[in-house]
């Protein structure tokens, strides 16, 4: 929903055309610009229904239906922002129907507002909004409009509810049973996924909640799997890549103890006990096999570099290789340190005015190019190791202080992904993210690693029905936190992704849907849009219970493991902070 506030702003300056009749068989191509809405009128009796098709060319749109009485019936908008949205209403009066189609605008985030505020400052929100909305322009086409009979429509709606009925059933008959979601419970259960993981070399596991022990511990099993009977050799997590390092020290080396590497990536999500059995895991089962059989650790994530360690490394390079020139740059580190601190994703904080980030983030740069220009002075006065180790580190935090600037942070999470598979080819990796990372929509890091390496990339969401999790508590329409605290689902929505899979009356399963010959009705069910449950690194205790987004399953994943009742993941003591 979008706050009140946001939708008089998108609003106020519309401009709405005359509207235009719709009849069969009759193409509609027009372009959308922005502030624009389009209306189409048609009538229909009652017990008829309409279909059609809006294919987006350029504009992602959302399309209201209106009845005759003026209520509007239905909106839609399907997790695109090209390609075709399926309308799809029954007439329960008689009378003038009308479409409207306008350019699709999200609610904007805290994070948006806070960032414009402090890039712009004077400006009001509408400015922002005006920003946006006219990078959301382009051509659509109206296809494939046809009214169906009373008669007609009343089968299509029952061939429908008989073709998820039959989904139901096909997902049940197809569904895999997860006889624990435990580490060390055998692998029976799992054998049928060596067929389909036989050429895929990097299998990403999300997550719907950032606080599930099931979620968690599943993960733990699926990479003892893919590490004992698939081999795998590289477990890479979003989370610091300099805090990573401290982990993969622990599990290969046995540097330090799992505690304090755990914390050291700085994020309380991943700082349970849930996680720390896995690393343990990993301790030891290195120090049963020969080096090209270990599992490595990495981090591919661009946040919390001053707790991690990361600039105070690239500072103490610096003053090792170049001493006078480190003098100059030392003002900067710290203030980057502190920004970091400040706010873990975006450097946007309101002491910080607009010139003072710009000045940071073009010293930052000129940073990174000194380092290489002087690529083989410093190797000479250290070593090639220090070299690159530092320079890559140097290169994260310039994607730290860029996460707005023409690319997102999933684009450079799959930059830096990408680099260490060039770094080391041949090895098979297993991901561990949020579902919303790991889909293959555009601007994810699922998409961008779907584009670089198409079905070598297998990607798996978790969807549960209720149950208990842990997140930041958010209150109020400023968004302020008041600490991790545990949530409590009720049984999903009905017609949900979650609520469907409740139906299979299994308490865990996984389904494959990276296969050959499925049926059309389970083709149409993945090609449709679905909601499911999805938490990020916080809930309003207020609306919490509906919160949802929407997965287009065919595109965004190759399977689903759903858990029906989920429980908190336990915090350790350092991840209760």
């Amino acid at each position: 929903m979008k706050a009140p506030l946001l939708v008089a702003l998108l609003m106020c300056c519309i401009t709405s055309y005359a509207q235009e009749s719709l009849s069969p068989a009759t193409i509609i191509a027009k372009k959308l610009l922005t502030n624009e809405k389009h209306s189409f009128v048609f009538n229909l009796n009652t017990g008829e229904c309409v279909s059609l098709i809006v294919l987006q060319k350029g504009v992602d749109v959302v399309i209201d239906v209106i009845s005759p009485s003026g209520q509007k019936l239905k909106t839609f908008d399907a997790p695109n922002d090209k390609g075709e949205e399926i309308v799809f209403i029954e007439a329960s009066q008689t009378g003038k129907y009308n479409i409207s189609i306008y350019p699709f605008f999200d609610e904007l985030s805290e994070q948006q507002k806070t960032t414009w505020k402090n890039e712009n400052p004077g400006k009001s929100l509408d400015s922002l909004l005006i920003v946006l909305k006219e990078e959301n322009q382009g051509n659509y086409e109206i296809q494939n409009f046809k009214i169906l009979s009373a008669t007609e429509c009343q089968k299509k709606i029952t061939d429908e509810r008989i073709a998820l009925q039959k989904t139901i059933q096909w997902v049940s008959q197809n569904a895999h049973p997860l006889k624990s979601v435990v580490a060390d419970s055998g692998f029976e259960d799992l054998q049928w996924l060596k067929p389909v993981l036989k050429d895929v070399k990097y299998v990403g596991l999300g997550e719907a909640t950032h606080g599930s022990r099931e979620f968690f511990q599943m993960k733990h099993r699926m990479l003892e799997f893919l590490v004992k009977e698939m081999g795998f050799t590289v477990f890479a997590m979003e989370a610091s890549h300099q805090g990573c390092e401290n982990i993969n020290n622990y599990i290969m080396y046995g540097k330090g103890d799992a505690h304090t590497a755990l914390t050291s990536q700085g994020f309380w999500t991943w700082d349970t006990e849930e996680v720390i059995d896995m690393i343990e895991w990993m301790r030891k089962y290195n120090q049963t096999v020969p080096e090209n059989k270990k599992v490595r650790f990495f981090g591919y994530d661009i946040q919390i570099f001053a707790k991690s360690g990361a600039i105070d490394s690239v500072r103490n390079y610096l003053r090792k290789v170049d001493p006078l020139f480190s003098k100059q740059k030392d003002s900067l580190l710290r203030l980057i340190n502190k920004l970091d601190y400040a706010n873990t994703l975006y450097p946007l904080v309101k002491t910080v005015s607009k010139s003072l980030l710009d000045n940071v983030k073009k010293e930052i740069s000129d940073l990174v190019v000194v380092f290489a220009m002087n690529k083989g002075d410093y190797i000479h006065v250290s070593s090639k190791e220090d070299y690159e180790k530092n320079f890559y580190r140097l290169v994260n935090l310039s994607q730290f202080m860029h996460p707005f600037d023409y690319r997102n942070r999933d684009y450079y999470m799959a930059s830096n992904f990408k680099n260490f598979v060039q770094q080391n080819p041949g090895k098979k990796i297993m991901l561990w993210a949020h579902n919303s990372h790991l889909a293959k929509n555009s601007s994810s890091l699922g998409f961008h690693l779907n584009n670089a390496y198409g079905t070598l990339y297998y990607a798996m969401s978790f969807a549960f029905n209720k149950g208990s999790f842990q997140t930041m508590e958010i209150s109020g329409t400023d968004g302020k936190k008041s600490g991790l605290k545990e949530f409590t689902v009720t049984a999903a929505k009905e017609n949900t992704l979650d609520w469907y899979l409740a139906q299979i009356k299994k308490d865990r399963f996984v389904i494959n849907f990276r296969q050959k010959n499925l049926p059309d009705y389970v083709l149409n069910f993945i090609g449709s849009s679905l909601e499911t449950r999805g938490f990020g690194a916080g809930a309003n205790r207020d609306n919490y219970n509906e919160s949802y987004r929407t997965v287009l399953l065919q595109k965004d994943f190759d399977a689903v493991i759903f858990i029906n009742s989920t429980t908190r993941a336990r915090p350790t003591a350092t991840g209760i902070r």
